[in-house]
């Protein structure tokens, strides 16, 4: 059934889904790198010192903090029947003799 309320739809919905997810995850991935040159401008501020530590604190929690879950929306944005397909081929096949109940060499 590919009509309206069809599986189409669904298919078509969960891709959208997981392209939200990807770009999200990749607009964090690309932010936490930036927060690299903010360490210079932050430490060429006209502040006290104290302060500077715990901007450059705050940049480097936060650029951790965006890396993180840009890291699990990417990664949760992946297919599930692609996972699914690859998990099936790293499982071994066994092949059994049912007669003698023996395994028989695999090729």
């Amino acid at each position: 059934m590919n009509g309206i309320g069809g599986r189409g739809i669904r298919c078509a919905e969960a891709f959208a889904r997981r392209r939200v997810r990807f770009s999200g995850g990749m607009v964090l991935l690309v932010a936490s790198f930036a927060v690299y040159p903010a360490y210079a401008a932050i430490a060429l501020m006209p502040v006290p010192t104290p302060v500077k530590v715990a901007g450059g604190a705050a940049g480097a929690m936060l650029g951790w903090l965006c890396f993180a879950l840009g890291c699990v929306l990417v990664r949760t944005a992946r297919s599930k029947s692609r996972d699914a397909e690859r998990r099936m081929r790293a499982v071994p096949t066994i092949e059994i003799d049912e007669q003698r109940g023996e395994v028989l060499d695999s090729p």
